[in-house]
């Protein structure tokens, strides 16, 4: 019986979201796959990863994250690539540095943001004492 990943991620976790937004943008765009084998691992996927991690976590601890976190798991279908495979994507398959193709998934979130920016709510207050500080200091 195989372990089926899908049903273990809440809808609203950030892996998830991570992986829809990766697939609805077009990531081939990011991808130069010509002096590639057809044995890798697959290219979305690995995006996605260095995505989730991004300025987080170093090689070797994205590679410990794909054998031990399920959220990673989840992302790579249970596939463990290794923090040379890692490299070896980063390096040699993106047609960019992953920076521009954060900054990409950013505006991507600011065209398609559906949050009302008049409701926001602060749980702890803090905007709330903020904003009644500066007005008593006016």
């Amino acid at each position: 019986m195989r372990f089926v990943y899908e049903d273990s991620i809440p809808d609203d976790a950030i892996s998830r979201t991570v992986k829809e937004v990766v697939e609805t943008i077009n990531p081939l765009k990011y991808f130069d796959l010509s002096h590639r084998n057809s044995n890798g691992y697959d290219s979305v996927n690995m995006l996605q990863c260095v995505l989730l991690a991004f300025g987080y976590v170093s090689l070797r601890k994205l590679a410990s994250l794909c054998r031990y976190d399920i959220r990673f798991q989840f992302i790579m279908d249970g596939q463990t690539p290794s923090h040379m495979a890692f490299h070896r994507f980063i390096h040699d398959d993106l047609k960019m540095p992953i920076e521009e193709i954060f900054y990409d998934l950013n505006r991507y979130f600011e065209k398609n943001d559906t949050i009302d920016r008049t409701e926001q709510f602060f749980i702890d207050r803090s905007g709330c004492h903020l904003y009644a500080y500066e007005i008593r200091l006016l």
